[in-house]
């Protein structure tokens, strides 16, 4: 795989550059004072998108570095303990995930973000949690009235049709 490290490197410039024009029209719009200025808007928005964009490409492309770097050094540890006469170990992905996940653990630690991190995480459980629980069991009664309303509104459809 090659590594073309100058088009991150263009990438950061960008963002850099959009985010000091996000600045001059949110400026503009101040200064302006105009509350409702569709295109002032429209290109605010359209610069949110784009360095949002940039933002999320960049981190991406972080990650697949740090992913590709762990893999080379488990790769690189494991040849040595071979050449030592030791049985080779080949790493799964969850394996690999999970030293990843310490890696950036010790990061978060490092810059104080942990608290952050955890209730984010447990927010996002709490929001996927309702999926599991299982919804309440309609009775016979509830079950024929709900066939009564669906028959009631077919007939009403039919009388409609015919003329």
């Amino acid at each position: 795989m090659q590594n073309y490290e100058f088009v991150d490197e263009k990438r950061a410039e960008e963002l850099t550059e959009v985010r000091k024009l996000k600045k001059k029209t949110a400026m503009k719009k101040k200064k302006k004072g105009l509350d409702v200025n569709p295109a002032l808007d429209s290109e605010l928005e359209m610069l949110n998108k784009a360095d949002n964009v940039l933002s999320n490409k960049l981190l991406a492309n972080k990650k697949k570095k740090l992913r590709m770097e762990l893999v080379h050094e488990h790769k690189k540890k494991e040849k040595e303990a071979v050449a030592q006469g030791k049985k080779p170990f080949f790493a799964k992905k969850s394996h690999l995930k999970e030293k990843e996940r310490i890696m950036q653990f010790k990061d978060l630690k490092s810059r104080n973000r942990v608290e952050k991190w955890m209730e984010k995480k447990a927010r996002h459980t709490a929001a996927h949690s309702h999926t599991k629980i299982p919804r309440a069991r309609r009775t016979n009664e509830e079950r024929a009235e709900q066939m009564a309303e669906v028959r009631a509104r077919s007939s009403a459809k039919r009388k409609r049709k015919r003329p």
